[in-house]
Protein backbone atom coordinates (compact mmCIF):
# COMPACT_ATOMS: atom_id res chain seq x y z
CA UNK A 1 0.00 0.00 0.00
CA UNK A 2 0.96 3.36 -1.35
CA UNK A 3 1.99 6.60 1.21
CA UNK A 4 -1.24 8.03 -0.57
CA UNK A 5 -3.71 5.59 0.14
CA UNK A 6 -2.25 5.45 4.26
CA UNK A 7 -3.32 9.13 4.62
CA UNK A 8 -6.57 8.20 3.20
CA UNK A 9 -7.78 5.46 5.71
CA UNK A 10 -6.25 7.56 8.61
CA UNK A 11 -8.18 10.31 7.60
CA UNK A 12 -11.46 8.74 6.83
CA UNK A 13 -12.65 8.53 10.66
CA UNK A 14 -11.76 12.28 10.69
CA UNK A 15 -14.06 13.30 7.97
CA UNK A 16 -16.90 10.99 8.91
CA UNK A 17 -16.57 12.45 12.27
CA UNK A 18 -17.08 15.95 11.09
CA UNK A 19 -19.95 14.98 8.64
CA UNK A 20 -22.08 13.61 11.85
CA UNK A 21 -21.28 16.43 14.14
CA UNK A 22 -22.45 18.37 11.12
CA UNK A 23 -25.72 16.47 10.75
CA UNK A 24 -26.69 16.77 14.19
CA UNK A 25 -25.92 20.34 14.56
CA UNK A 26 -28.56 20.67 11.67
CA UNK A 27 -31.10 18.16 12.73
CA UNK A 28 -30.92 20.12 16.11
CA UNK A 29 -31.82 23.61 14.25
CA UNK A 30 -34.41 22.07 12.09
CA UNK A 31 -35.78 20.31 15.55
CA UNK A 32 -35.86 23.99 17.12
CA UNK A 33 -37.34 25.84 14.01
CA UNK A 34 -39.99 23.12 13.37
CA UNK A 35 -41.06 23.25 17.23
CA UNK A 36 -42.45 26.09 16.79
CA UNK A 37 -44.01 26.71 13.27
CA UNK A 38 -46.48 23.67 12.60
CA UNK A 39 -48.92 24.47 15.35
CA UNK A 40 -49.18 27.88 13.59
CA UNK A 41 -49.31 26.66 10.33
CA UNK A 42 -51.66 23.33 10.79
CA UNK A 43 -54.17 25.66 12.44
CA UNK A 44 -53.99 27.91 9.15
CA UNK A 45 -54.04 25.13 7.02
CA UNK A 46 -57.16 23.20 8.88
CA UNK A 47 -59.14 26.19 8.60
CA UNK A 48 -58.78 26.80 4.80
CA UNK A 49 -59.29 22.62 4.49
CA UNK A 50 -62.70 24.00 6.35
CA UNK A 51 -63.24 26.77 4.34
CA UNK A 52 -63.49 29.05 7.55
CA UNK A 53 -61.36 31.58 5.46
CA UNK A 54 -61.40 34.52 8.32
CA UNK A 55 -60.35 32.00 11.46
CA UNK A 56 -57.20 31.32 8.99
CA UNK A 57 -56.46 34.58 8.09
CA UNK A 58 -56.02 35.17 11.64
CA UNK A 59 -53.83 31.77 12.52
CA UNK A 60 -51.85 33.24 9.49
CA UNK A 61 -51.62 36.73 10.67
CA UNK A 62 -50.74 35.49 14.03
CA UNK A 63 -47.91 33.41 12.49
CA UNK A 64 -46.71 36.51 10.74
CA UNK A 65 -46.33 38.49 13.93
CA UNK A 66 -45.00 35.54 15.36
CA UNK A 67 -42.10 34.34 12.97
CA UNK A 68 -40.94 36.66 9.95
CA UNK A 69 -40.53 33.51 8.00
CA UNK A 70 -44.40 33.56 7.38
CA UNK A 71 -43.90 36.42 5.19
CA UNK A 72 -43.98 34.84 2.16
CA UNK A 73 -46.67 32.45 2.74
CA UNK A 74 -48.89 35.39 4.08
CA UNK A 75 -48.35 37.60 0.30
CA UNK A 76 -48.94 34.14 -1.45
CA UNK A 77 -52.28 34.07 0.57
CA UNK A 78 -53.06 37.32 -0.32
CA UNK A 79 -52.80 36.93 -4.04
CA UNK A 80 -54.56 34.23 -3.66
CA UNK A 81 -57.41 35.78 -1.85
CA UNK A 82 -57.30 38.49 -4.96
CA UNK A 83 -57.33 35.59 -7.44
CA UNK A 84 -60.64 34.55 -5.88
CA UNK A 85 -62.09 38.32 -6.11
CA UNK A 86 -61.83 38.53 -2.41
CA UNK A 87 -60.69 41.70 -2.56
CA UNK A 88 -61.97 42.70 1.40
CA UNK A 89 -59.27 39.68 2.44
CA UNK A 90 -56.21 40.70 0.48
CA UNK A 91 -56.62 44.14 1.37
CA UNK A 92 -56.78 43.23 5.38
CA UNK A 93 -53.81 40.99 4.88
CA UNK A 94 -51.71 43.46 3.09
CA UNK A 95 -52.99 46.28 5.76
CA UNK A 96 -51.94 44.17 8.37
CA UNK A 97 -48.22 42.97 7.02
CA UNK A 98 -47.59 46.55 6.22
CA UNK A 99 -48.43 47.58 9.67
CA UNK A 100 -45.20 45.33 10.69
CA UNK A 101 -42.36 47.21 12.17
CA UNK A 102 -39.31 44.83 10.78
CA UNK A 103 -39.88 45.60 7.43
CA UNK A 104 -37.19 46.62 5.02
CA UNK A 105 -37.81 49.15 2.41
CA UNK A 106 -37.84 46.89 -0.31
CA UNK A 107 -40.13 44.66 1.25
CA UNK A 108 -42.25 47.68 2.56
CA UNK A 109 -42.52 48.52 -1.73
CA UNK A 110 -43.47 45.62 -2.19
CA UNK A 111 -46.76 44.92 -0.25
CA UNK A 112 -47.73 48.30 -1.14
CA UNK A 113 -46.87 47.24 -5.08
CA UNK A 114 -49.78 43.99 -3.83
CA UNK A 115 -52.37 46.45 -1.83
CA UNK A 116 -52.38 49.19 -4.88
CA UNK A 117 -53.20 46.24 -6.76
CA UNK A 118 -56.15 44.81 -4.14
CA UNK A 119 -57.18 48.57 -5.01
CA UNK A 120 -57.21 48.50 -8.78
CA UNK A 121 -58.96 44.75 -8.96
CA UNK A 122 -61.34 45.94 -6.74
CA UNK A 123 -62.35 49.29 -8.12
CA UNK A 124 -61.41 51.56 -5.74
CA UNK A 125 -59.43 53.72 -8.10
CA UNK A 126 -58.81 56.51 -5.76
CA UNK A 127 -56.93 54.80 -3.28
CA UNK A 128 -55.17 52.55 -6.21
CA UNK A 129 -53.91 55.92 -7.60
CA UNK A 130 -52.55 57.53 -4.62
CA UNK A 131 -50.39 54.16 -3.67
CA UNK A 132 -48.97 54.35 -7.89
CA UNK A 133 -48.14 58.05 -6.87
CA UNK A 134 -46.27 56.75 -3.88
CA UNK A 135 -44.26 54.21 -5.93
CA UNK A 136 -43.36 55.92 -8.44
CA UNK A 137 -40.75 57.34 -5.59
CA UNK A 138 -39.11 53.39 -5.35
CA UNK A 139 -37.63 51.25 -8.09
CA UNK A 140 -41.35 50.03 -9.09
CA UNK A 141 -41.54 53.68 -11.02
CA UNK A 142 -42.68 52.18 -14.21
CA UNK A 143 -44.61 49.22 -13.20
CA UNK A 144 -46.47 51.95 -10.81
CA UNK A 145 -46.85 54.30 -14.23
CA UNK A 146 -48.47 51.56 -16.63
CA UNK A 147 -50.64 50.42 -13.96
CA UNK A 148 -51.82 53.90 -13.45
CA UNK A 149 -52.26 54.28 -17.55
CA UNK A 150 -54.60 50.88 -17.17
CA UNK A 151 -56.73 53.09 -14.78
CA UNK A 152 -56.91 56.38 -16.74
CA UNK A 153 -57.76 54.15 -19.18
CA UNK A 154 -60.74 53.02 -17.57
CA UNK A 155 -61.82 55.92 -16.68
CA UNK A 156 -61.50 57.76 -20.47
CA UNK A 157 -58.82 60.18 -19.18
CA UNK A 158 -57.45 60.47 -22.38
CA UNK A 159 -55.32 63.64 -21.26
CA UNK A 160 -53.72 61.98 -18.37
CA UNK A 161 -53.20 59.00 -20.95
CA UNK A 162 -50.62 60.78 -23.03
CA UNK A 163 -48.84 62.54 -19.90
CA UNK A 164 -48.36 59.32 -18.73
CA UNK A 165 -47.89 57.30 -21.72
CA UNK A 166 -45.63 60.07 -23.01
CA UNK A 167 -43.36 58.76 -19.90
CA UNK A 168 -43.48 55.73 -20.42
CA UNK A 169 -42.69 55.88 -24.38
CA UNK A 170 -38.99 55.02 -23.94
CA UNK A 171 -36.82 54.04 -26.57
CA UNK A 172 -39.14 54.46 -29.40
CA UNK A 173 -40.95 51.71 -28.43
CA UNK A 174 -44.14 51.19 -30.76
CA UNK A 175 -46.33 49.61 -28.36
CA UNK A 176 -46.38 53.15 -26.88
CA UNK A 177 -46.58 54.84 -30.20
CA UNK A 178 -49.65 53.30 -30.99
CA UNK A 179 -51.14 54.19 -27.41
CA UNK A 180 -50.48 57.76 -28.32
CA UNK A 181 -52.13 57.90 -31.53
CA UNK A 182 -55.52 56.73 -29.64
CA UNK A 183 -55.27 58.92 -26.91
CA UNK A 184 -55.51 61.61 -29.16
CA UNK A 185 -57.62 60.26 -31.42
CA UNK A 186 -60.17 59.78 -28.52
CA UNK A 187 -59.66 63.29 -28.08
CA UNK A 188 -59.89 64.03 -31.76
CA UNK A 189 -63.46 62.21 -31.57
CA UNK A 190 -64.89 63.55 -28.69
CA UNK A 191 -63.92 67.18 -30.11
CA UNK A 192 -65.92 66.06 -33.36
CA UNK A 193 -68.79 65.27 -31.36
CA UNK A 194 -68.77 68.75 -29.75
CA UNK A 195 -68.16 70.32 -33.21
CA UNK A 196 -64.36 71.76 -31.46
CA UNK A 197 -63.03 71.84 -35.09
CA UNK A 198 -59.74 73.26 -34.43
CA UNK A 199 -59.35 71.09 -30.82
CA UNK A 200 -60.28 68.28 -32.99
CA UNK A 201 -57.47 69.24 -36.12
CA UNK A 202 -54.64 69.30 -32.63
CA UNK A 203 -55.44 66.13 -31.73
CA UNK A 204 -55.24 64.59 -35.15
CA UNK A 205 -52.00 66.61 -36.04
CA UNK A 206 -50.36 65.01 -33.21
CA UNK A 207 -51.46 61.77 -33.30
CA UNK A 208 -50.19 61.51 -37.35
CA UNK A 209 -47.00 63.11 -36.38
CA UNK A 210 -46.22 59.80 -34.52
CA UNK A 211 -47.25 57.77 -37.75
CA UNK A 212 -48.12 59.15 -40.88
CA UNK A 213 -50.08 56.47 -42.39
CA UNK A 214 -51.85 55.07 -39.20
CA UNK A 215 -55.22 54.57 -40.16
CA UNK A 216 -57.73 55.81 -37.43
CA UNK A 217 -56.32 59.73 -38.04
CA UNK A 218 -57.33 59.39 -42.05
CA UNK A 219 -60.65 57.55 -40.99
CA UNK A 220 -61.04 60.83 -38.68
CA UNK A 221 -59.73 63.49 -40.67
CA UNK A 222 -62.06 62.45 -43.04
CA UNK A 223 -64.68 62.49 -40.63
CA UNK A 224 -63.68 66.38 -39.64
CA UNK A 225 -64.23 67.33 -43.61
CA UNK A 226 -67.35 65.61 -43.81
CA UNK A 227 -68.79 67.45 -40.91
CA UNK A 228 -67.16 70.62 -42.31
CA UNK A 229 -69.32 70.06 -44.92
CA UNK A 230 -65.95 69.98 -47.45
CA UNK A 231 -66.81 66.53 -49.15
CA UNK A 232 -64.58 66.42 -51.49
CA UNK A 233 -61.71 67.33 -49.13
CA UNK A 234 -63.35 64.13 -47.28
CA UNK A 235 -63.42 61.62 -50.12
CA UNK A 236 -59.81 62.44 -50.98
CA UNK A 237 -58.63 61.70 -47.82
CA UNK A 238 -60.78 58.12 -47.15
CA UNK A 239 -59.47 56.89 -50.79
CA UNK A 240 -55.95 57.16 -49.69
CA UNK A 241 -56.16 53.87 -47.43
CA UNK A 242 -56.22 52.34 -51.57
CA UNK A 243 -52.74 53.40 -51.49
CA UNK A 244 -51.75 52.50 -47.79
CA UNK A 245 -54.50 50.50 -46.13
CA UNK A 246 -56.53 48.72 -48.71
CA UNK A 247 -57.39 46.31 -46.28
CA UNK A 248 -59.00 48.68 -44.25
CA UNK A 249 -60.99 50.36 -47.05
CA UNK A 250 -64.80 48.38 -45.05
CA UNK A 251 -64.24 50.74 -42.24
CA UNK A 252 -64.73 54.04 -44.30
CA UNK A 253 -66.61 52.30 -47.20
CA UNK A 254 -70.18 53.75 -45.57
CA UNK A 255 -69.19 57.62 -45.22
CA UNK A 256 -67.60 57.31 -49.32
CA UNK A 257 -71.17 55.87 -50.20
CA UNK A 258 -72.50 59.36 -48.57
CA UNK A 259 -70.21 61.59 -50.14
CA UNK A 260 -70.46 59.82 -53.64
CA UNK A 261 -74.56 59.96 -53.43
CA UNK A 262 -74.56 63.35 -51.98
CA UNK A 263 -72.61 65.01 -54.77
CA UNK A 264 -73.19 62.65 -57.80
CA UNK A 265 -69.99 60.62 -57.49
CA UNK A 266 -71.59 57.25 -57.57
CA UNK A 267 -70.16 56.34 -61.14
CA UNK A 268 -66.64 57.25 -60.11
CA UNK A 269 -66.60 55.16 -56.67
CA UNK A 270 -68.23 52.08 -58.21
CA UNK A 271 -65.73 52.42 -60.75
CA UNK A 272 -63.16 52.27 -57.65
CA UNK A 273 -65.28 49.36 -55.62
CA UNK A 274 -64.97 46.81 -58.34
CA UNK A 275 -61.74 47.63 -58.65
CA UNK A 276 -60.79 47.07 -55.08
CA UNK A 277 -62.90 43.37 -55.37
CA UNK A 278 -61.04 41.91 -58.27
CA UNK A 279 -57.98 43.17 -57.46
CA UNK A 280 -58.35 43.19 -53.36
CA UNK A 281 -60.96 40.89 -52.36
CA UNK A 282 -62.26 41.85 -49.17
CA UNK A 283 -65.54 40.20 -48.09
CA UNK A 284 -66.90 43.06 -45.68
CA UNK A 285 -67.37 45.61 -48.65
CA UNK A 286 -69.17 42.62 -50.72
CA UNK A 287 -73.29 43.84 -49.23
CA UNK A 288 -71.80 47.59 -49.32
CA UNK A 289 -70.59 46.81 -53.31
CA UNK A 290 -73.83 44.83 -54.02
CA UNK A 291 -76.20 47.48 -51.96
CA UNK A 292 -74.64 50.10 -54.20
CA UNK A 293 -74.65 48.16 -57.36
CA UNK A 294 -77.99 47.70 -57.36
CA UNK A 295 -79.10 51.37 -56.74
CA UNK A 296 -76.70 53.14 -58.79
CA UNK A 297 -75.17 50.83 -61.48
CA UNK A 298 -75.90 47.14 -63.33
CA UNK A 299 -77.32 44.60 -60.79
CA UNK A 300 -75.92 42.24 -63.41
CA UNK A 301 -72.21 43.19 -63.17
CA UNK A 302 -72.49 42.31 -59.70
CA UNK A 303 -74.13 39.20 -60.83
CA UNK A 304 -70.48 38.08 -62.73
CA UNK A 305 -68.51 39.74 -60.05
CA UNK A 306 -69.82 37.72 -57.16
CA UNK A 307 -69.53 34.60 -58.97
CA UNK A 308 -66.12 35.00 -59.64
CA UNK A 309 -65.39 35.91 -55.71
CA UNK A 310 -67.60 32.41 -55.31
CA UNK A 311 -64.95 30.21 -57.27
CA UNK A 312 -61.70 31.96 -55.91
CA UNK A 313 -62.80 32.81 -52.22
CA UNK A 314 -65.91 30.97 -51.06
CA UNK A 315 -67.60 32.31 -47.81
CA UNK A 316 -71.17 32.84 -46.44
CA UNK A 317 -70.95 36.41 -46.86
CA UNK A 318 -70.21 36.30 -50.92
CA UNK A 319 -73.50 33.56 -50.87
CA UNK A 320 -75.68 35.87 -48.87
CA UNK A 321 -75.49 38.62 -51.11
CA UNK A 322 -75.41 36.39 -54.29
CA UNK A 323 -78.84 34.37 -53.45
CA UNK A 324 -79.64 38.15 -53.00
CA UNK A 325 -79.29 39.06 -56.32
CA UNK A 326 -80.51 35.51 -57.56
CA UNK A 327 -84.16 36.05 -55.90
CA UNK A 328 -84.44 39.46 -57.48
CA UNK A 329 -84.25 37.63 -60.79
CA UNK A 330 -85.35 33.74 -60.63
CA UNK A 331 -88.19 32.49 -61.60
CA UNK A 332 -91.07 32.83 -59.61
CA UNK A 333 -91.94 29.60 -59.46
CA UNK A 334 -88.00 29.36 -57.42
CA UNK A 335 -88.82 32.42 -55.72
CA UNK A 336 -90.15 31.11 -51.96
CA UNK A 337 -87.36 28.42 -52.48
CA UNK A 338 -84.23 30.61 -53.10
CA UNK A 339 -85.84 33.21 -50.65
CA UNK A 340 -85.65 29.93 -47.60
CA UNK A 341 -81.93 29.38 -48.45
CA UNK A 342 -81.10 32.87 -48.11
CA UNK A 343 -82.89 33.17 -45.23
CA UNK A 344 -80.74 30.34 -43.61
CA UNK A 345 -77.73 31.84 -45.32
CA UNK A 346 -78.39 35.18 -44.13
CA UNK A 347 -79.23 34.43 -40.52
CA UNK A 348 -75.65 32.00 -39.90
CA UNK A 349 -73.54 35.49 -41.48
CA UNK A 350 -75.26 37.54 -39.28
CA UNK A 351 -75.06 35.24 -36.56
CA UNK A 352 -71.54 34.36 -36.82
CA UNK A 353 -70.12 37.54 -38.96
CA UNK A 354 -67.88 39.41 -36.04
CA UNK A 355 -64.67 41.33 -35.70
CA UNK A 356 -62.33 39.25 -33.36
CA UNK A 357 -59.69 40.56 -31.17
CA UNK A 358 -56.69 38.48 -32.44
CA UNK A 359 -54.88 38.76 -28.74
CA UNK A 360 -57.86 37.15 -26.88
CA UNK A 361 -60.38 36.12 -29.10
CA UNK A 362 -63.16 38.20 -28.14
CA UNK A 363 -65.82 39.14 -30.87
CA UNK A 364 -67.73 41.76 -31.51
CA UNK A 365 -70.48 42.79 -33.99
CA UNK A 366 -68.70 46.55 -34.57
CA UNK A 367 -65.36 47.34 -35.23
CA UNK A 368 -63.51 47.95 -31.92
CA UNK A 369 -59.76 50.07 -31.94
CA UNK A 370 -59.73 48.92 -28.55
CA UNK A 371 -60.44 45.08 -26.75
CA UNK A 372 -63.30 45.26 -24.04
CA UNK A 373 -62.29 41.86 -23.02
CA UNK A 374 -58.60 42.22 -22.57
CA UNK A 375 -57.80 45.83 -23.02
CA UNK A 376 -54.95 45.68 -26.16
CA UNK A 377 -55.61 48.83 -29.11
CA UNK A 378 -55.49 47.39 -32.81
CA UNK A 379 -56.36 43.87 -32.49
CA UNK A 380 -59.45 43.79 -34.61
CA UNK A 381 -58.88 43.05 -37.96
CA UNK A 382 -60.68 45.59 -40.08
CA UNK A 383 -62.79 43.03 -41.53
CA UNK A 384 -65.70 40.43 -40.20
CA UNK A 385 -64.92 36.95 -39.70
CA UNK A 386 -66.99 33.41 -39.62
CA UNK A 387 -65.82 30.76 -38.32
CA UNK A 388 -66.71 27.15 -39.60
CA UNK A 389 -66.29 25.78 -35.89
CA UNK A 390 -68.86 28.08 -34.81
CA UNK A 391 -71.21 26.70 -37.28
CA UNK A 392 -70.58 23.13 -36.45
CA UNK A 393 -71.26 23.49 -33.02
CA UNK A 394 -74.93 24.87 -34.08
Amino acid sequence: MNELQLWWLLLLPVFFGVGWVAARIDMRQVVRASSRLPRIYLTGLNHLLHDELDQAIEAFLSAARENPATLELQLALAVLFRRRGEFDRAIRVHQELLAREDLSEERRSEILAELALDYHKAGFFDRAEALYAALQQTERKHWALAQLLEIYQVEKDWRKCIDVATRLARDDSPVWRVRLIHYHCELAALALTAERWDEAGHHLEQARAIERHAVRPILLEGERHFLQGRFEAAFEEWLTLERIAVEHLPLAIDRLMAVAERCGWQAKLLKRMRQWLHRYPQLDLVDRYVEFEARHGEPATAMRLLQGLLRQQPSLIVLDEYLLLVARHVDPAWLADVERVREVVHGYVQRLARYRCTQCGFKARRHLWRCPACGQWETFGPARVIEIDAIAGH
